[in-house]
């Protein structure tokens, strides 16, 4: 098609200079020169090609041009070129897809992508076109737009220099593509990972970020803020009775409390379950932190309604400041919630800071637990007996079963020293159940010897509650060559305090199988007569702290009488617990309690040691006792 164009050309411009050549000849020259015809046909020819071949160039840009523009307007993105003053050159169609603008409108208006970006981008928006227009820098950013319909979408702007031949920049070709679900789909990954799901706050993860830039932005160890580590109290029962679908419902009410109370300079994150954290830049003495912590407990403490009920909630707090109880997020944290936990687990206040000495008890905890642990697992953990006696004749009548520790490096380690730990990690399940083995295994012992006397077991709330240890217990005792008669069961009200039926039920288990049931500690728990005619129970033991009183104190006498009395009327068998002078044992039979136990008596003794009283000659009849508990 090329020789089409300059053919064109050649005929034209021979036309026409031949034309001035003919003119010359005929009307200018008296005599034909073939120069005259040479000449301009050469300068035709020249001209004509020359002209022939901006022809050509121009049908090839035009039909570059065309293929560009069939390209890029079927393109999905959003593509422009601008030259530097911001007139738009070339618009594609998909633009008003994305924008709800049309192309003329870039057209019409220079540097029209300025009016749709969005205000918070703006500052980035003008870095980017100031290194495209003035370095020619190639570069992509990722900004938001507003739409015509005032949308907003997220694009991904990617821009390049324009050159001509010599290397000079003369515009900016983009391609712009929406990234608006990439976006949302990445907030939403950045939710879950950072965010509590609940409650919408920021969750440990983000909040130890937080703490930490907090941290690497104190300029010295004059800057000081407070972390404060809150704890909702019985929060468990709330979900034990009402489901945990309520039990969400108030955490979130919680969550806007406490929300209301937080200041721009207040970080409120949620760590799972009840548990809340605050960083409180602005707090940074204990007068301050005192009296914001107050206000959050007092507004928490007000009672709300969530689905017709009324909840009448309470809280701990425990605080800890930067940089003198902690220069890093763990240490921060760990020690605001060891001052909670103290403040939950002592109840002196609902308001704790932190102190070093807490930080011993940890320390004291954690190593308690590991040495449980090894307990355990080389059974290390055996009965001691502490008898209880008939008061007029002091002959041993039964035996009361206490736990100790027979720790290879420290020896025999005391209750006090280890039962808190093992109750709360939960050790204390498999240390009841090794005492029970060791206990079994005694008093099959004792019988080869001849002697059958009654002991009485101890069972803690905690393991009560598990029926894989009442279970496991049974068991036992059923797999024992002994009679179940001679196992008696110790309780406390504490057990009662969760579901009564279930206790009921469990005390029934046993009682069904011959095993005598005593509540221990009566008189220091709650509706103590309650639970007297609610439960079965064959035992009664009266709490130390009535007998240390009897010999001076005419209250405690008169109690004293009192539960006596009851117990001859409900037929249940009175012990008194920790007798340790004469006067309270004369007092006691004064009153007609038949038995008791304590140091007065017997301190907590060895199976070997126990085995040793009992056969000699004047402990012989203890053995009959049996039967007098059972006419009893």
């Amino acid at each position: 098609m090329q020789w089409r164009i300059y053919l064109k050309y050649w005929l034209l411009t021979y036309l026409i200079i031949g034309s001035f050549a003919t003119v010359q000849l005929v009307f200018v020259y008296d005599e034909f020169h073939p120069q005259f015809v040479v000449i301009p046909a050469v300068v035709a020819f020249i001209i004509g090609s020359l002209l022939g071949k901006l022809a050509v160039v121009r049908e090839q840009l035009h039909e570059n041009g065309e293929r560009f523009r069939a390209v890029a307007d079927m393109a999905q993105e959003f593509i422009y070129y601008r030259n530097l003053s911001g007139e738009y050159q070339y618009v594609s169609p998909s633009v008003e897809a994305l924008t709800g603008y049309s192309a003329d409108e870039f057209y019409k208006h220079s540097n029209f992508m300025d009016r749709i970006v969005h205000p918070e981008d703006q500052a980035s928006w003008k870095r980017h076109i100031d290194d495209a227009n003035g370095e020619g820098i190639a570069e992509s950013l990722d900004i938001r737009i507003l739409t015509r319909d005032k949308q907003l979408k997220w694009i991904n702007h990617v821009s390049a220099p324009v050159v001509n031949e010599k290397g000079r920049l003369i515009g900016v070709r983009t391609a712009n593509v929406d990234i608006t679900a990439q976006k949302l789909h990445e907030e939403q990954v950045f939710r879950l990972a950072y965010y509590d799901a609940l409650t919408g706050l920021p969750n440990r993860q983000l909040f130890e970020k937080n703490l930490e830039d907090m941290i690497k932005k104190s300029s010295s160890e004059k800057d000081v803020f407070a972390v404060l580590f809150l704890d909702l109290d019985r929060f468990k029962n709330i979900n034990d009775s009402f489901g945990h679908k309520l039990g969400d419902k108030v955490l979130v009410e919680v969550t806007h409390m406490v929300e209301e109370l937080c200041g721009n300079d207040c970080l409120l994150s949620r760590f799972g379950g009840d548990e809340f954290v605050l960083i409180c830049a602005d707090v940074t003495d204990k007068y301050t932190a005192e009296s914001f912590a107050r206000k959050i407990i007092s507004k928490i403490e007000q009672p709300f309604i969530i689905d017709d009920i009324v909840f009448y909630m309470s809280a701990s707090i425990g605080v800890a400041f930067y940089p003198q109880d902690g220069s890093d997020f763990s240490t921060l944290v760990r020690n605001a919630d060891t001052a909670m936990y103290k403040s939950k687990k002592d109840m002196s206040s609902k308001i704790l800071f932190y102190h070093t000495e807490f930080g011993n008890e940890t320390t004291h905890f954690v190593t308690t637990e590991a040495e449980i642990h090894k307990g355990i697992r080389d059974k290390e953990f055996i009965p001691y007996y502490q008898p209880k006696v008939d008061i007029r004749s002091g002959k041993i009548v039964g035996l009361e079963a206490l736990a100790r520790w027979d720790n290879a490096e420290q020896g025999i380690i005391m209750p006090a020293k280890f039962i808190d730990v093992a109750e709360e990690t939960g050790q204390i399940i498999e240390i009841g159940k090794q005492v029970v083995e060791r206990v079994i295994d005694d008093m099959v012992r004792w019988s080869e010897d001849g002697i059958e006397i009654p002991v009485a077991i101890n069972v803690s709330a905690r393991q009560f509650a598990n029926s894989t240890y009442c279970n496991d217990i049974e068991s036992m005792m059923r797999e024992s060559p002994l009679s179940t008669g001679l196992i008696e069961v110790e309780i406390t009200e504490q057990v009662f305090l969760g579901d009564l039926e279930l206790a009921r039920e469990r005390i029934n288990n046993f009682r069904a199988k011959g095993v005598r049931i005593a509540l221990d500690d009566f008189g220091t728990g709650y509706s103590s007569l309650s639970y007297l005619r609610q439960l079965p129970i064959d035992v009664l033991k009266i709490d130390k702290s009535f007998i240390d009183n009897i010999t001076h104190d005419d209250t405690s006498r008169a109690i004293m009488k009192a539960i006596v009395s009851i117990c001859q009327d409900l037929n249940y068998m009175p012990v008194a617990e920790g007798v340790e002078t004469e006067e309270q044992k004369e007092q006691l039979l004064q009153m007609g309690c038949p038995y008791a136990q304590g140091y007065l008596f017997y301190k907590a003794i060895s199976a070997e040691d126990v085995r040793n009283i009992l056969l000699s000659s004047e402990q012989t009849r203890a053995r009959s006792f049996i039967a007098d508990q059972e006419d009893h």
